[in-house]
């Protein structure tokens, strides 16, 4: 019996990466499914986003970091970036026609020195806040000691959910002006 050896390794890798990327999403669907009491519909809106708050506060101060203050100016902010993502079923920083992260706060009216964006497509909060949390560059802006306030959106989409997490540092008001 002969054997042969092939060198087909760029082939192969993109074709069984293309493979893996068509079948893991369907896979991994299914596998938290089984784990979550309602399959059919994941949490959204106030209450996944008290729980997403929540799971960053508690990130912090594991670590000893203070905790982040809901920023009302930031959720809307959040908010309206995420429906422009379900709007385009797109996960992006800045999609056509929209300004980028620090013009929205900017526009927000939100005196700050310093900000940061995570955006994120999961089937629930929890495993959201995971893979947002094992990924260095959106774990720095969870884990960043400068940031004070943050707000976040989680918008359902079928059974997934789109998530983006605004976080700043908010300066003091100036003398006359409002916090």
């Amino acid at each position: 019996m002969s054997h042969r050896t092939f060198d087909v390794s760029g082939r192969i890798t993109i074709g069984m990466l293309s493979a893996l990327l068509c079948v893991t999403p369907a896979w991994a669907q299914t596998q938290r499914e089984v784990h979550r009491p309602d399959a059919t519909k994941p949490r959204c809106g106030g209450e996944a986003e008290a729980q997403l708050v929540a799971l960053i506060n508690r990130s912090r101060t594991e670590r000893r970091l203070s905790p982040l203050t809901v920023d009302a100016r930031l959720t809307q902010t959040a908010r309206q970036h995420t429906e422009l993502m379900v709007r385009d079923s797109a996960l992006s920083h800045q999609l056509p026609g929209e300004p980028p992260p620090q013009q929205r706060f900017e526009n927000a009216r939100l005196p700050f020195d310093r900000e940061g964006e995570n955006v994120a497509l999961d089937m629930d909060v929890a495993s959201a806040h995971e893979a947002l949390m094992a990924d260095p560059p959106h774990r720095r802006n969870i884990l960043d000691p400068a940031y004070n306030v943050v707000g976040v959106a989680v918008i359902c989409h079928g059974r997934q959910i789109f998530v983006t997490e605004d976080f700043a540092r908010r300066l003091p008001p100036m003398p006359g002006q409002r916090q």
